[in-house]
């Protein structure tokens, strides 16, 4: 009983580590990090689209990396005769110089009521740079940043299917592309 125990325990772990790929000593690695009431997703590189939400993946030098972030507005930010949270669904860019390969980055998102905020960390835990809000759908809806655009324009990607979003009622919803 107890060896089915440890090498069910065993084909768990290495199950988990098969979840991300991994980094290549050439190239810097950065990692998504929010908290588990919003959903994060790299969506792109340079204006390109990437092919994994859960990470990036560069090679040293500049980049502008994009992302998709939605988060839960609280019903004491958003005014009286509202008791339910709102949901808002934004894309945010960093740009940041001198990434060096071989180093992992994190990259971490909130929010201070409506607006998001994205902070790139070096692997000291050091800010090394401050993203930008590019546009946000949801209740502030003539929010368009500096784009002109919403946000499902700017990125116009769709959630990945296989990766779950929350849809504001606690609960996975489809794609947020009209």
């Amino acid at each position: 009983m107890r060896s089915m125990l440890i090498a069910a325990s065993l084909l768990v772990l290495s199950g988990c580590s098969m979840l991300l790929p991994t980094p290549d000593p050439n190239r810097a690695w950065v990692d998504l990090d929010t908290d588990g009431q919003s959903d994060l997703a790299a969506m792109k590189v340079d204006g390109k689209e990437w092919p994994s939400p859960r990470y990036f993946e560069v090679d040293p030098g500049q980049h502008e990396l994009g992302v998709r972030y939605q988060f839960q507005v609280d019903p004491t930010n958003i005014g009286s005769g509202t008791t339910s949270p709102l949901w808002r669904d934004c894309a945010l860019t960093v740009k940041y110089p001198d990434f060096n390969a071989g180093q992992r980055y994190r990259l971490e998102t909130g929010a201070v009521g409506f607006r998001p905020w994205m902070k790139l960390y070096d692997a000291q835990a050091k800010v090394v740079a401050r993203g930008k809000e590019r546009g946000c759908d949801g209740p502030q809806s003539d929010n368009t940043a500096d784009t002109g655009k919403p946000a499902h324009e700017w990125l116009p990607v769709k959630w990945p299917s296989w990766l779950p979003r929350l849809s504001g009622k606690g609960e996975a919803s489809q794609d947020i592309q009209n």
